[in-house]
């Protein structure tokens, strides 16, 4: 069996999207500058109305560089980070 015929094409959006999932499992967060200088786009940006809204319900917290899970967001981050996959 060829190890090569199993392998996974990773496309730029599988990328980011594991980037994402990746980052906000952290207790650092997704640090935006990162971001932007690895996808060459403003991550803030593009979802300023997801991110707003979890703020509002107290899952994630912004930090200077970035964005974090609260405490009660670490418990449901798979919905969270799903919301960004969109």
């Amino acid at each position: 069996l060829d190890p090569a015929s199993e392998s996974e094409k990773i496309t730029p959006e599988n990328k980011e999207k594991e980037h994402i999932m990746l980052a906000l499992r952290m207790k650092k967060g997704l640090d935006y500058g990162v971001f932007r200088d690895k996808f060459r786009f403003d991550f803030r940006a593009r979802y300023s109305n997801i991110i707003d809204k979890l703020v509002s319900d107290g899952l994630v917290f912004e930090v200077k560089e970035g964005l974090c899970l609260s405490t009660r967001g670490f418990f449901v981050s798979n919905s969270i980070i799903s919301l960004f996959f969109k």
